[in-house]
């Protein structure tokens, strides 16, 4: 494998959220790029991984506040000030439309925001009918601002070039019916025509603006201008697929929000079969292809890269054939779409070494390498596959 992709820790960097940079953290993040060097591996870096600095959440509420955009463009400035002139592929933001939902639409992810009283919930204070749509229209304002600046300030001398990663769960109709059909763009519509829309195209899908109405954030000219092709290369994290069907039920429910709002039903079953091996998350390859011919297709076919292509699997054993499966299903889709013509640059595989889940902690395991309670590395029969398939003079992997 010759890339690594890695995120860099504001709240390290900068511990009081802006101001002057951390230079102890400056150095380690120069010593780790410096060995991926020296070792024949390029760096791909992520500058916001969820890790607000929590004296910004405490004293101006984070994402939901626009002053968010000027200390973002801070911390990007310093990253490309101190490493740009080493690392040459930059992701602003990763899958903030997955989790700016679970943040301020659920208690699920920090800060746990939404209606009191909401659904299934039992949240302590905010707004899941309009705070999620606050928080990710900050997020691209924020965005757009760090590619203006990397652009203008770095792009030329250092080379570089910076997009943003999302996740892309596909929803594919339930029945062949234009109602599931509508269904399934709609639900595609309000979880990745929300962020690749703005970028590419300037503004929010008709389908958000028409069933949110005054909800939603609209973006000035100016914005809209900026916003406009404000990435070199999309990233796609996209591991499973859903069918999707109309939801006549949601509008029964008084207390709506973000999940209410797209008026669609998901399922996993089709006519009593299920979509796919379910070991967490429901083994889809084919889903993936349609992704691929979706970008193709919808967005012109911009250059991509697969930055999230993993299984979690709830086990510490070596032996994880069912993972095994699932990359080599997952990357002949991926062959199939390319061959559509895909523009794809690059996959990342997720992960290579155990870490401690968002959601799950320790409870899912997605490393090529098991980690055990001394932090011995040990390869996965994963790992194996991995090494063999990129060697060109083996074919075989042993499962001894």
């Amino acid at each position: 494998m010759d890339t690594y992709r890695f995120s860099i820790a504001w709240p390290r960097m900068f511990p009081s959220g802006t101001g002057e940079e951390n230079p102890l953290v400056v150095d380690h993040y120069n010593n780790v790029i410096n060995k991926l060097l020296d070792a024949g591996i390029e760096p791909h870096v992520t500058l916001y991984e969820q890790d607000l600095p929590q004296i910004l959440e405490d004293s101006y509420g984070g994402l939901l506040s626009p002053l968010f955009i000027d200390d973002f463009v801070h911390f990007a400035n310093a990253c490309f000030s101190a490493f740009g002139d080493r690392v040459k592929h930059w992701i602003t933001f990763d899958e903030g439309n997955d989790f700016i939902p679970y943040s301020y639409a659920t208690p699920l992810s920090p800060p746990g925001r939404c209606t009191i009283g909401y659904p299934f919930y039992n949240c302590t204070g905010g707004n899941s009918s309009t705070e999620p749509y606050i928080a990710a229209h900050n997020m691209l304002l924020a965005h757009a601002a760090v590619v203006d600046l990397y652009r203008n300030k770095y792009g030329a001398a250092q080379e570089g070039e910076i997009g943003m990663a999302i996740w892309f769960r596909w929803y594919e109709p339930l029945r062949n019916s234009s109602e599931d059909v509508e269904a399934a763009q709609r639900a595609t519509d309000f979880t990745v025509g929300w962020f690749l829309d703005p970028i590419l195209y300037g503004d929010y899908p008709n389908s958000m603006k028409s069933i949110l109405g005054e909800r939603l954030p609209s973006f000035t000219k100016e914005e809209s201008a900026r916003l406009r092709d404000s990435v070199d290369f999309i990233g796609l994290n996209a591991v499973t697929t859903e069918y999707a069907t109309t939801d006549d039920d949601v509008m029964n429910i008084t207390i709506t929000g973000y999940f209410e709002d797209w008026g669609v039903k998901l399922t996993n079953y089709r006519d009593g079969e299920i979509i796919g091996p379910y070991y967490g998350e429901y083994l889809v390859p084919w889903g993936l292809e349609r992704v691929l011919n979706y970008m193709r297709t919808k967005y012109n076919n911009i250059p991509t890269y697969i930055t999230q292509l993993g299984y979690g699997l709830n086990t510490t054993s070596v032996d994880d054939v069912i993972r095994v499966e699932f990359f080599s299903e997952y990357l002949k889709s991926l062959l199939a779409g390319m061959r559509n013509g895909a523009d794809v640059r690059g996959v990342f595989a997720w992960s290579l070494i155990d870490g401690f889940e968002t959601f799950y902690g320790l409870g899912q395991r997605f490393g090529l390498y098991y980690v055990d309670d001394s932090f011995e590395r040990h390869p996965r029969l994963s790992a194996l596959w991995f090494k063999n398939m990129l060697n060109p003079n083996l074919t075989v992997v042993s499962r001894s």
